[in-house]
């Protein structure tokens, strides 16, 4: 197998699991040799701590590529957001911030479009990250795909860039968009943004269910009962912080809370829940007795970004 073949059997190879995971298993193969990051270390202990949250470090970083629908799913969307660009643009500038030390959302592209085509610029709060990437780009030869390299905390609201761009790249997230810094990163790098241009993902959609009975636990979509959405991190309309959200809830057999993640990473390309380590549902909540009335949820920016979550048993009180 070459790079070239990897990348085509993930790209085109419809949903051929086995050629596109071993796509994905050759590419971590080369660029591991190449920069000598492995996924082995897969706590936070060598995360960067920001303002608002974790910077994941190289070892998580390289561990992400092997998440074989997040890999597949992203690099397809960013696929078909280059070539509807183009059909605007002849060069479509692109910046990934968050770029980690392969580059993953980016390198694979340098083998279906041309330097006049794309061009990146890099961005990573982690300079060994930006050298391990700049190692690949010059031994492979593609180094005229990139515009520039900038060490830099993508959350930092005095960061500044000399242009704008038409795509945008940042998968800077767990499941629930905890811990890490998704959302304050795409509220402050979306000014560098075109005004008819592109961020990737596009949307970010956290829904709440009830789920399983009280000795029976299944994830059965008969055994799922929708409460409402409480975030939506689109792009085109951020929240503000500490953004809230109240549901009320029905009289239900159910005693799980759970939290879902849905992706759409661009038009039709997206990850539901159980697709990816990104969307696995988290158990917020099993409920002995009685469910509250209403659940206030409200996301908070800090250190350590996650929900508070608020249970009310009471009804409210008409006056």
């Amino acid at each position: 197998m070459s790079y070239k073949n990897a990348v085509n059997d993930i790209l085109f190879s419809e949903n051929d699991f086995k050629k596109i995971r071993n796509g994905i298993y050759y590419m971590y193969r080369e660029y591991s040799k190449i920069t000598n990051i492995v996924a082995e270390d897969l706590t936070n202990n060598k995360a960067i701590q920001t303002p608002y949250g974790i910077a994941a470090s190289q070892e998580v970083a390289a561990h992400c590529l092997k998440d074989i629908a997040r890999t597949t799913q992203f690099l397809r969307g960013i696929y078909g957001a280059i070539k509807d660009k183009l059909k605007e643009n002849k060069n479509v500038k692109i910046l990934y911030a968050g770029c980690g030390p392969y580059a993953t959302l980016a390198t694979p592209l340098t083998q279906v479009f041309n330097e006049n085509e794309v061009s990146f610029t890099f961005l990573d709060i982690n300079k060994s990250s930006l050298l391990a990437v700049q190692k690949i780009y010059e031994e492979w030869g593609i180094s005229q795909f990139v515009d520039q390299y900038i060490e830099a905390d993508a959350t930092d609201p005095s960061l500044e860039m000399p242009q704008k761009f038409d795509i945008i790249i940042s998968e800077t997230m767990q499941m629930g968009l905890k811990n890490e810094c998704q959302v304050p990163l795409t509220r402050n790098v979306i000014r560098f943004l075109k005004p008819n241009g592109v961020f990737i993902p596009e949307q970010v959609l956290i829904d709440i269910y009830l789920a399983g009975k009280e000795n029976k636990y299944k994830l059965k979509e008969s055994e799922l009962l929708y409460l409402g959405s409480v975030y939506n991190l689109d792009f085109r309309n951020i929240p503000k912080p500490y953004s809230k959200a109240k549901l009320t809830v029905p009289d239900s057999e159910f005693k799980y809370l759970e939290m879902f993640t849905e992706i759409q990473v661009y038009k039709n390309h997206r990850l539901s829940a159980h697709d990816s380590s990104l969307t696995v549902p988290l158990i917020l909540n099993k409920f002995v007795g009685k469910l509250p009335q209403s659940i206030e949820f409200e996301y908070q920016e800090t250190e350590k970004p996650d929900f508070k979550v608020t249970y009310n048993f009471e009804k409210a009180v008409s006056v």
